[in-house]
């Protein structure tokens, strides 16, 4: 089973370089959350490497996650099996030029865009770039958060059928 968490990130009024900060600074505290409720690891137990292309990894752990952050929410999506994860406002601009040559890597196949918005091809393609793996075998899920788009590809679906939406502030002593 896929499960997904979001949080605010509280970025308005930051300079661009402390923004993007604290957007990571909010991702991996919502990682930790959301690995504490539903596996119930503690963080001090976590220990983080880099595979090979730059996904991150739980030493040790089953746990397969992919976290992504966009203006006002970061979300972070946890999976018994690989997982990517992206979310964008709707009203972000997809140029054709960005559309084209997104398809044309052939990460993503024709029926897997059909009819589909720029934006929402556009997070598939991330969600299914960070997920890795071999086009065959994946499945697609969105979710609307606020007018966002969350995009999420898994090798299994099982999706969860909503977004776990979070105040962290309610919760930093678990950190």
């Amino acid at each position: 089973m896929t499960v997904l968490y979001a949080t605010k990130t509280y970025t308005t009024g930051l300079s661009v370089k402390d923004k993007r900060k604290k957007e990571r600074q909010v991702s991996r505290q919502l990682l930790y959350f959301a690995v504490q409720q539903e596996y119930d690891f503690a963080k001090t137990e976590l220990e983080f490497s880099i595979e090979e292309g730059g996904k991150p990894y739980f030493i040790g752990y089953p746990v397969h996650f992919n976290y992504s952050h966009s203006a006002e929410y970061a979300v972070v999506a946890l999976s018994d099996t690989p997982v990517g994860v992206d979310i964008e406002h709707f009203e972000r601009a997809v140029s054709p030029r960005l559309l084209e040559r997104t398809l044309a890597t052939g990460l993503l196949q024709a029926h897997e865009v059909s009819g589909l918005a720029p934006i929402n091809v556009w997070t598939r393609y991330e969600a299914a770039y960070k997920m890795g793996h071999s086009p065959s075998l994946r499945h697609f899920r969105e979710y609307d958060l606020d007018g966002y788009i969350i995009s999420v590809c898994s090798e299994i679906g099982g999706f969860s059928n909503f977004v776990n939406v979070v105040e962290l502030s309610e919760h930093l002593h678990l950190f």
